[in-house]
């Protein structure tokens, strides 16, 4: 079994737009009808696991529970590797 990773304060928070004043974060159904947000604990990891299109934020990871009152998940997956044919493209 692999050890639990370890979370640092703050994250990287895959989203569905970012901006300067706001985002929405990369919600995803998993195989048992979970919605997952994804976070990464280093920006390389996201762009390795996600592709360089990805959107995303840095959120400190106190801010969780304000982040699951507007936009609900069950689950926080840690560095998971989005499969190519499912990453965001350019444009």
């Amino acid at each position: 079994m692999a050890p639990a990773p370890v979370i640092p304060p703050v994250v990287y928070l895959a989203c569905e737009e970012a901006s300067s004043e706001s985002f929405r974060p990369d919600l995803h159904a998993t195989g048992d009808e979970q919605v997952a947000v994804l976070v990464y604990t280093a920006l390389d990891r996201l762009i390795e696991c996600c592709g360089p299109e990805q959107p995303w934020v840095v959120v400190s990871t106190s801010a969780f529970d304000a982040i699951e009152a507007y936009a609900p998940f069950d689950v926080v997956l840690v560095d998971a590797e989005i499969p190519e044919v499912h990453r965001r493209r350019a444009g």
